[in-house]
């Protein structure tokens, strides 16, 4: 059975992954909208849904790995018998 960090550890890197895929999408979609007229944001133009949702992953993304090396560092000082203040 996995153990909580290293489940927070994989789902962080996925989330990252996802954030570079839909960061391309974004930067894609940018670039064929950007020949035509205003960039998607931009003025009364309201934002596709890859820019928030390139944002999300991200900030998700880093959460996690957050989490997952607080755990990791609990659990080696549990290891170590250091005790937590």
């Amino acid at each position: 059975m996995a153990h909580k960090s290293e489940i927070s550890l994989l789902a962080g890197l996925t989330s990252l992954v996802g954030a570079a895929v839909t960061g391309q999408f974004a930067l894609r979609h940018i670039q064929s909208i950007q020949a035509v007229g205003p960039i998607c944001g931009d003025g009364a133009e309201p934002h596709c849904a890859w820019c928030p949702a390139t944002l999300a992953l991200l900030a998700l993304g880093l959460v996690l790995l957050t989490l997952s090396a607080g755990r990791r560092q609990v659990a080696l000082r549990q290891c170590a018998g250091v005790k937590s203040d």
